[in-house]
């Protein structure tokens, strides 16, 4: 895709492909654009152990977006490259100044936390499989899988409201229910029944 018929292909033009599903058109737009983009990030003072990190992470927002969403005007694919490089370096500095804020409010009240001792980290291991053992020893098929897809799986509400087909409100109470129920079990098993 980097030449058609002898004319090198335009941004548009890769932009166009990668679009349309391309592997090679990305290829070649990422090898276009690296030097112009390692120079801009040079220029604008990126710090030098920040640059391959930004680099990698522009052009990858980049290619996202073509894969996704074609530009407006796919001769700008270097000016958005430039403000994705801006948005970047911009959240950079807001989460440095908010870690900065934070530590110099309640630096006094943070204290480096001592490694887990390999005592403490078997016991969180076996708390996690005793509790993962829990949820497998529930009777209904969907309490387990409400519980561990929501809590475990980190899937989302809505999702399995669709997915079981209940409204908001019902998904709650199954889940309530769900949790007293594993809770029972947990405490049985502790030897402390309510």
């Amino acid at each position: 895709m980097a030449e058609k018929n002898g004319v090198q292909a335009s941004h548009a033009d890769l932009a166009a492909a990668i679009f349309a599903g391309d592997r090679g058109a990305e290829r070649d737009l990422v090898t276009r654009l690296t030097t112009p983009l390692r120079l801009m990030l040079r220029v604008q003072r990126v710090p030098i152990e920040e640059r391959e990190d930004m680099l990698q992470e522009s052009l990858i927002v980049l290619l996202k977006r073509l894969r996704t969403i074609p530009l407006q005007n796919a001769e700008n694919v270097e000016a958005f490259l430039e403000a994705t490089v801006r948005n970047l370096r911009i959240g950079q500095w807001r989460r440095r100044d908010r870690r900065d804020q934070l530590l110099g409010a309640y630096a006094d009240d943070v204290t480096p936390s001592s490694e887990l001792s390999p005592e403490v980290h078997l016991d969180a291991s076996t708390l996690s499989q005793f509790v993962r053992d829990a949820v497998s020893s529930l009777r209904q098929k969907r309490d387990q899988q409400l519980i561990r897809e929501h809590y475990l799986d980190d899937v989302d509400k809505p999702e399995l409201c669709a997915r079981l087909q209940v409204t908001e409100a019902h998904f709650d109470r199954i889940l309530f229910n769900a949790r007293q129920r594993l809770k029972a079990l947990l405490l049985h098993a502790r030897g402390n029944p309510e």
